[in-house]
Protein backbone atom coordinates (compact mmCIF):
# COMPACT_ATOMS: atom_id res chain seq x y z
CA UNK A 1 0.00 0.00 0.00
CA UNK A 2 1.46 3.43 -0.96
CA UNK A 3 2.37 5.81 1.80
CA UNK A 4 0.90 9.28 1.91
CA UNK A 5 2.12 12.23 3.88
CA UNK A 6 2.88 15.89 3.76
CA UNK A 7 6.06 17.83 3.27
CA UNK A 8 7.56 19.72 6.13
CA UNK A 9 8.48 23.38 5.70
CA UNK A 10 12.17 22.44 5.36
CA UNK A 11 11.42 19.97 2.58
CA UNK A 12 9.08 22.30 0.70
CA UNK A 13 11.30 25.40 0.54
CA UNK A 14 14.96 24.81 -0.17
CA UNK A 15 17.25 27.72 0.60
CA UNK A 16 18.53 29.76 -2.32
CA UNK A 17 22.20 30.60 -2.66
CA UNK A 18 22.88 34.32 -2.45
CA UNK A 19 25.55 35.95 -4.59
CA UNK A 20 28.43 37.89 -3.07
CA UNK A 21 28.23 41.68 -3.20
CA UNK A 22 29.74 43.37 -6.27
CA UNK A 23 33.03 45.20 -5.81
CA UNK A 24 33.02 47.86 -8.52
CA UNK A 25 31.60 47.83 -12.01
CA UNK A 26 31.49 44.58 -14.02
CA UNK A 27 34.09 44.17 -16.73
CA UNK A 28 32.91 43.13 -20.20
CA UNK A 29 34.82 40.22 -21.69
CA UNK A 30 34.30 41.42 -25.24
CA UNK A 31 32.28 43.50 -27.70
CA UNK A 32 29.88 42.52 -30.47
CA UNK A 33 27.77 44.15 -33.15
CA UNK A 34 24.06 43.72 -32.40
CA UNK A 35 21.20 44.76 -34.65
CA UNK A 36 18.53 46.94 -33.03
CA UNK A 37 15.65 48.84 -34.65
CA UNK A 38 17.91 51.71 -35.73
CA UNK A 39 20.72 49.52 -37.07
CA UNK A 40 23.85 47.89 -35.71
CA UNK A 41 25.47 48.98 -32.46
CA UNK A 42 28.76 47.72 -31.06
CA UNK A 43 27.92 46.70 -27.49
CA UNK A 44 29.77 45.24 -24.50
CA UNK A 45 29.32 41.54 -23.79
CA UNK A 46 29.30 40.28 -20.20
CA UNK A 47 29.51 36.74 -18.84
CA UNK A 48 26.61 36.07 -16.49
CA UNK A 49 28.69 33.88 -14.19
CA UNK A 50 30.96 36.88 -13.55
CA UNK A 51 28.12 39.16 -12.43
CA UNK A 52 27.50 39.74 -8.73
CA UNK A 53 24.73 41.13 -6.53
CA UNK A 54 24.33 44.86 -7.09
CA UNK A 55 26.00 45.05 -10.51
CA UNK A 56 24.21 47.40 -12.89
CA UNK A 57 24.68 47.56 -16.64
CA UNK A 58 23.26 50.29 -18.87
CA UNK A 59 21.97 49.16 -22.26
CA UNK A 60 22.75 48.45 -24.91
CA UNK A 61 24.56 45.29 -23.77
CA UNK A 62 24.57 41.51 -24.06
CA UNK A 63 24.76 39.03 -21.16
CA UNK A 64 25.90 35.54 -22.21
CA UNK A 65 25.68 32.25 -20.38
CA UNK A 66 26.01 28.63 -21.44
CA UNK A 67 22.40 28.09 -22.50
CA UNK A 68 21.04 31.55 -23.24
CA UNK A 69 21.66 35.20 -24.04
CA UNK A 70 20.02 38.27 -22.48
CA UNK A 71 19.82 41.35 -24.68
CA UNK A 72 19.61 44.72 -22.92
CA UNK A 73 18.20 47.32 -25.29
CA UNK A 74 19.38 50.93 -25.53
CA UNK A 75 17.82 52.96 -22.73
CA UNK A 76 17.25 49.95 -20.46
CA UNK A 77 19.17 49.13 -17.30
CA UNK A 78 19.98 45.69 -15.93
CA UNK A 79 20.47 45.07 -12.20
CA UNK A 80 21.55 41.80 -10.58
CA UNK A 81 19.63 40.93 -7.41
CA UNK A 82 20.96 38.95 -4.45
CA UNK A 83 19.95 35.62 -6.01
CA UNK A 84 21.46 36.35 -9.43
CA UNK A 85 18.21 37.26 -11.16
CA UNK A 86 18.65 39.80 -13.96
CA UNK A 87 16.15 42.63 -13.52
CA UNK A 88 15.69 44.85 -16.58
CA UNK A 89 13.97 48.22 -16.33
CA UNK A 90 13.29 50.98 -18.85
Amino acid sequence: MPRTGSLTRAQASPSLRELPEAAGAPDPWGRRKVYYEDGFLEVPVYRRDHLRRGHTIAGAAVIEEEASVTVVRPGQQLTVDRFGNLLISA
